[in-house]
């Protein structure tokens, strides 16, 4: 399989560590394997059938530290395999994943950078006409600096610069490659021990490879307010303004200059985590233009819970659940609404080989009907030390 080219991102961050002589170097490796079955892969309203699927990794983590600075380098690279009457609507192929972050600290300046790339399979559609697109995969690269001013014990100043590209192989009719940057400044002040209040304000700008040349700009200004109730409970709020400008070609009247329009919208969010003695839970809602994993600008609402639980000192019990109403198609009205739930068990058999058994359910309903998916997996991990 041929992977796509991203070299443009994460040849961007080549940082100088400085960390050489004097850091405090760690690195293992892993290698595991993954079992799974699925009974609708692209989760399509007409499912193609059942998938069985065999995932093999080999995982490398290394990390460096000095009394200053920070760096860490997470890869992986997979063999995804698939059987079953669904097959034709998966591939088999080769994942990549590679993250990088480096901080760099001095008496009141902090420098933060990091670059990531990722390759996932990607689902597949049907035209009128009954052809099969898609079922290749989607890649996604990106990168992000910023540097952070300490004022006083109470005040901070942050500058950032971030941006990504996305890019299929076999795409669907829907899937467009994008590109986006993006730019902001925040100010964070502790207002007392147990508050801190966060005012930021950026412009994010979005290149879609589309028929109509999109262009959009995003503007936004939004205040956070994070409050440590008591040693267990956290909450976080926060509301905001966007102005978006869109941008793209007018084929009704070629020739003419390309149509722009302006948009005002809002954000908002609200979130909190609780922590007891061997459980804890979270939970959020969020109102506002975000982009999908497809890099499509979409109005949502999104709610999600989550909770871990220590069974014993071996063994944890996660739980993730979130729902997401969309509007996908630009007009007023939210006319997508997908769920996912899901349960994780875990176990360390020994202090190298981990075990993990999961199910997850998702669910997607919009103008093309409801679509329904199951999947479970079993998963066995074997950890080595290489540099301890």
């Amino acid at each position: 399989m041929r992977l796509p080219k991203h070299s443009i991102w994460l040849s961007a961050l080549v940082v100088a560590t400085g960390t050489a002589n004097a850091a405090d170097w760690s690195a293992e490796t892993s290698l595991s394997e993954s079992l799974s079955i699925d009974d609708n892969p692209d989760l399509s309203v007409d499912s193609p059938g059942f998938v069985f699927g065999s995932l093999s990794t080999l995982d490398l983590a290394v990390s460096a530290k000095t009394h200053r600075s920070k760096f860490d380098f997470l890869g992986s690279i997979g063999y995804q395999a698939y059987t079953g009457p669904g097959n034709d609507v998966v591939e088999n192929g080769i994942t990549p994943n590679a993250k990088i972050d480096y901080e760099r600290n001095s008496k009141r300046l902090r420098l933060q950078a990091g670059a990531y790339y990722n390759l996932v399979r990607n689902g597949s559609s049907e035209d009128s006409t009954g052809s099969t697109f898609g079922g290749g995969y989607r890649s996604t690269a990106g990168a992000n600096v910023s540097l952070t001013r300490l004022l006083d014990t109470q005040n901070e100043l942050t500058a950032a610069v971030r941006g990504y590209s996305i890019d299929f192989q076999n795409p669907t009719p829907s899937d467009t490659p994008s590109v986006s940057l993006g730019t902001s400044l925040s100010w964070l002040h502790r207002a007392t021990k147990r508050i801190d209040l966060n005012t930021s304000a950026g412009v994010d700008w979005y290149r879609d490879d589309d028929a109509i040349n999109s262009r959009n700009t995003v503007y936004y200004l939004r205040e956070d307010v994070t409050t440590r109730v008591n040693r267990r409970l956290k909450v976080n709020a926060g509301a905001g303004v966007t102005l978006l400008n869109r941008h793209k070609d007018d084929f009704a009247l070629p020739g003419t200059p390309r149509r722009s329009s302006m948009e005002l919208g809002g954000l908002a969010n609200l979130g909190f985590s609780y922590a007891l003695r061997t459980t804890t839970l979270g939970g959020f809602v969020s109102y506002g233009l975000s982009p999908d994993d497809d890099g499509e600008l979409q109005n949502n609402i999104t709610v999600g819970l989550n909770g871990q639980h220590k069974i014993n000192d071996v063994s944890d019990l996660t739980v993730n659940a979130q729902v997401r109403f969309a509007e996908t198609s630009g007009t007023s009205g939210f006319n997508e609404t997908t769920f996912s739930i899901g349960p994780v068990y875990t176990r360390e058999i020994t202090p190298y080989w981990h075990f993990s058994l999961g199910y997850n359910f998702n669910l997607r309903e919009n103008d093309e009907g409801t679509a329904i998916e199951n999947s479970a997996f079993m998963r066995l991990k074997r950890d080595f030390v290489i540099v301890p």
